[in-house]
């Protein structure tokens, strides 16, 4: 099912879940079939923890060799690819304009918007004060089918 190509926003989901959830490895699996679809998917990845741009084998690497445009979002440097110190995850956002079909969220789990929730070992529920939960991803699921199924539903509904 390829979703109609028409004018409007990209759809903007966050994939959250606790440091080794599995985030980036699952955005790495769906990446390839989306693309494949005829989807324009960028990633804006969250910098919590200090990141290494591009570096081999690293998270932004892993997304760019999957098929992502991978834009890293990190409240002291703004969006590192636009190079525009300062900006929120909402401007960084609104730079994008109409380039993506899709742009998936690694990370901000605080943030406001739709999320799919990763949940982690021993977790059962995402946690007190998370919103805008549309879905969990159980560790033992088949996480690629169930989010790539769940995000062309999303993409699907008008925005």
């Amino acid at each position: 099912m390829t979703p109609r190509r028409t004018v409007q926003p990209p759809l903007v989901l966050g994939l959250c879940g606790f440091s080794g959830a599995g985030k980036t490895t699952l955005i790495e699996r769906i990446v390839p079939g989306l693309r494949r679809s005829g989807l324009r998917v960028a990633v804006v990845k969250h910098d919590a923890h200090g990141l290494d741009i591009d570096k081999p084998g690293k998270d932004s690497d892993r997304l760019f060799q999957a098929g992502a445009d991978v834009l890293v979002h990190d409240r002291r440097q703004g969006l590192l690819r636009f190079r525009a110190a300062g900006l929120s995850l909402r401007g960084a956002l609104a730079r994008l304009g109409g380039t993506y079909d899709l742009v998936l969220v690694e990370g901000h789990k605080r943030s406001p918007g739709a999320k799919l929730w990763l949940l982690g070992p021993g977790e059962t529920a995402p946690p007190p004060g998370v919103s805008g939960v549309l879905g969990v991803l159980p560790r033992t699921s088949h996480r690629p089918a169930l989010a790539r199924r769940l995000i062309l539903e999303l993409l699907a509904r008008p925005r």
